[in-house]
């Protein structure tokens, strides 16, 4: 336990450096009943639920209430609150939250676009072993369009997610084919048939 909540403030004080803490929010006290049914209900798209779960603690119904504001499951889509929900996730140390806050800020569903928050979200969720935070962390680096282009870098992430089993991450690094025999084309064409005589008209021998 101990080492979960040090783990969840070195990520929320490295995301401080680079701006992109969000603010501390309270949590609603909830006995083990209340939290245990609003998880039932989260669970089956109830995004109330899934509010009041995550603010007792519940870090996947955090993820789930951001997944519901996103698509607008049930409810309006809302790209801010799906943000806020994805954070707090991710400021409790679930690697899947900091991906999705990412993907959000890259894209400016949250509200705003911010390439370079979005880039520290993807490198810490790499960094805590989820492969698609390296995976688009590798896409950043490689295009340079919003970050300065690095293909070092995006060869060592991309390095992690391969090694990680991600099939794309493998991809992109390139790995030279299997070799492949190919037969030597003819130095002259056959020549050409003609109609009659010279036609095939039975298969030939096997022998």
């Amino acid at each position: 336990m101990i080492k979960f909540l040090l783990s969840s403030v070195a990520i929320a004080g490295s995301l401080a450096i680079v701006g992109c803490s969000s603010a501390p929010t309270a949590k609603a006290p909830l006995d083990a009943t209340a939290m245990t049914a609003a998880i039932e209900t989260c669970r089956n798209g109830e995004v109330e639920s899934c509010a009041k779960a995550c603010d007792g603690g519940d870090i996947q119904s955090c993820n789930d209430a951001g997944h519901i504001y996103e698509l607008g499951i049930k409810v309006a889509r809302d790209g801010i609150a799906a943000g806020a929900f994805y954070r707090k996730a991710c400021d409790a140390g679930d690697m899947v939250g900091c991906f999705n806050a990412g993907y959000l800020l890259e894209h400016g569903i949250s509200g705003r676009r911010d390439p370079h928050c979005a880039l520290a979200m993807y490198n810490y969720a790499c960094e805590g072993g989820y492969a698609r935070g390296c995976l688009s962390a590798g896409f950043m680096y490689k295009s340079g369009l919003d970050v300065p282009s690095d293909p070092d870098r995006a060869a060592k992430v991309f390095k992690k997610a391969c090694d990680a089993g991600n099939e794309a991450g493998c991809k992109q690094l390139k790995a030279p084919p299997p070799a492949v025999t190919v037969s030597p084309a003819p130095s002259t064409p056959p020549p050409p048939i003609t109609p009659g005589s010279d036609v095939l008209t039975e298969p030939p021998s096997a022998n």
